[in-house]
């Protein structure tokens, strides 16, 4: 069935290594836009092969503020779950906690929850930006624990709270063929990621309506689950919610579809 690790934070976040397209950008911190303090986003998962369709999964993506170690903080949290349904073919459920500073969008702390066939994965990263260093403890069932302790970039974001990053970049200052890059933290390592933004789009609900989006594509190397050749495109809504309403990837069989349960309006339609 579908690894929900994968498609909530490689379909969202965009886990990439690759070559650079067009002009680059350095990491930016650019935007008119402010991210809300209190939110909750409800999204559906598909799989799809040829004229099958099958809902297989759901997430729930919620933002609070909270106080962290005297610094006011985003608390973003997702939690993801097969549908009951096909819990027989593959069972998980996710959890993840990032707390991220308000004022410079750096990670505090991140936290990874997640029961996979029986699995347990308990992953936690402490950020010391005083002293530029990570801490992590990686846990999972029937392996030793893994401590690791790395430095620290100038930026960097967890594996989550880079979905809220990719809200806040000034999309209109750019230009299509136009690539942003900024780094990540997952599983242990730090990656570079790359976005390449395709341009402006519009989303159509099922009952007619449009909503104006931004449109970027990830391209995926060295993956054994994504296809190589058409990447991850993501639609981000084109207003003041800066919702993601959209992701959609090519896998070596079939897709996977991932799209909002719109707040105001009908469900998007997953074509």
């Amino acid at each position: 069935m579908l690894n929900m690790k994968r498609i909530v934070l490689v379909l969202l976040v965009f886990i990439l290594t690759g070559p650079v397209w067009a002009q680059v950008y350095p990491v930016v911190i650019d935007s008119s836009y402010n991210l809300p303090l209190k939110e909750r986003l409800d999204y559906k998962i598909y799989y799809k092969l040829s004229v099958l369709w099958v809902y297989g999964a759901y997430a729930t993506l919620t933002t609070d503020t909270m106080i962290y170690e005297g610094r006011l903080a985003y608390r973003f949290n997702v939690d993801a779950f097969t549908r009951k349904k096909y819990r027989w073919v593959y069972d998980l459920e996710d959890h993840y906690t990032s707390i991220t500073s308000m004022d410079s969008f750096l990670p505090l702390k991140f936290e990874e929850h997640n029961i996979e066939q029986k699995i347990n994965y308990d992953y936690v990263y402490y950020f010391d930006w005083k002293n530029r260093i990570v801490e992590m403890i990686l846990e999972q069932t029937g392996k030793p624990v893994r401590l690791i302790k790395m430095e620290l970039p100038d930026f960097v974001t967890d594996s989550y709270s880079a979905v809220n990053y990719l809200r806040m970049w000034d999309y209109e200052k750019y230009s299509p063929g136009d690539t942003i890059e900024f780094m990540t933290m997952l599983d242990g390592n730090l990656f570079r990621q790359q976005i390449v933004y395709l341009g402006k789009d519009k989303l159509r609900d099922t009952e007619g309506n449009s909503m104006p989006a931004f449109m970027l594509k990830a391209l995926i190397r060295n993956s054994s689950f994504f296809s190589h050749k058409n990447g991850i495109i993501i639609w981000i809504a084109d207003n003041r919610e800066r919702w993601i309403l959209k992701a959609d990837a090519n896998i070596k069989v079939g897709r996977i579809i991932v799209f909002l349960e719109t707040p105001g309006m009908a469900t998007f339609n997953v074509h």
